[in-house]
């Protein structure tokens, strides 16, 4: 008895994830706008006016990552 609801649940599964993929981008987006709750998440053609501020990653890399130099491509001693 699982597996048999074990396989009704993977074809449901799948079958809702088809439905989800073959869905055009304008149903999505209408989908998304017609709810106010996710309306920020609608598609749109307008660029983001913010940007993404990497600098504190690259000090926190400085500070974390050792530099050893070029490899020399020799393997270990026994």
């Amino acid at each position: 008895m699982p597996n048999t609801f074990r396989t009704a649940a993977n074809a449901l599964f799948l079958s809702v994830s088809a439905a989800a993929v073959t869905l055009p981008a304008t149903a999505v987006a209408q989908t998304l706008s017609a709810d106010p709750q996710f309306a920020q998440f609608a598609p749109s053609n307008e660029l983001a006016a913010g940007r993404i501020d990497y600098s504190i990653w690259s000090e926190a890399m400085r500070s974390v990552v050792v530099p050893m130099g070029p490899s020399l491509r020799e393997t270990p001693g026994t």
